[in-house]
């Protein structure tokens, strides 16, 4: 009887963890990695994502590693609900880390870590770090 309450107890707090991650608003981590100047097939980029702070302002970025996790997953349908509608990213969290993330060079490789919520469409950032190609690099907790 012990085995089978204990498999209870799990499976219920298996079901709550499930429940919240569909509930609105409720985001999942992800680790994203990319260029402003990913566009080009040369960078291995593997999407396009449009990225803004404000909701009017967008800008195009190359995706070149994205990592979901509860439940892990990787590739750009984390990020894509449909693939006929495109993919708006909304930068919140600390100024400064949206700051360093949108002002990168093209040439820089962006990598962050952060929760998207994908009701909203909202990436809060806990991590930025922006590396040049020269490797020197600046990151943000």
């Amino acid at each position: 009887m012990r085995h089978i309450g204990a498999t209870t107890l799990a499976l219920t707090i298996l079901a709550a963890a499930s429940g919240a991650l569909a509930q609105p608003g409720v985001g999942r981590p992800v680790h994203l990695e990319g260029h402003w100047s990913g566009t080009q097939p040369d960078k291995g980029v593997i999407g396009v994502i449009t990225v803004s702070t404000d909701g009017k302002e967008k800008r195009s970025f190359g995706v070149t590693a994205l990592q979901a996790m509860e439940p892990e997953e990787e590739g750009m349908h984390v990020l894509e609900p449909s693939s006929l509608q495109p993919t708006t990213v909304l930068l919140r969290g600390d100024e400064a880390m949206i700051r360093r993330f949108m002002t990168a060079s093209p040439d820089d490789k962006v990598v962050t870590s952060g929760v998207y919520q994908p009701d909203s469409g909202n990436f809060i950032l806990t991590s930025v770090g922006v590396a040049a190609r020269t490797g020197k690099s600046s990151t943000g907790s």
